[in-house]
């Protein structure tokens, strides 16, 4: 069994998504984990940092509304 420790985005969204990608790196992880962004702008950046480190990414689904739980 391999166990892998991924850091989540959660209180660092005020970095940008390279520096994110570049202490979450250095600090050991394995990878980072966060909800897909719905604006166009951050996805790019997010799938630019996370292919330069490269990382694992494990996305969390979040419902949209009460009646998706």
């Amino acid at each position: 069994m391999q166990i892998k420790f991924f850091c989540p985005r959660w209180g660092s969204e005020s970095l940008s998504w390279v520096d994110f990608c570049s202490k979450v790196k250095k600090a050991g992880y394995d990878g980072v984990e966060s909800p897909v962004s719905l604006d166009e702008q951050e996805k790019k950046e997010m799938k630019t940092a996370i292919e330069r480190t490269p990382y694992s990414f494990k996305s969390r689904a979040l419902p949209t509304s009460s009646t998706s739980l």
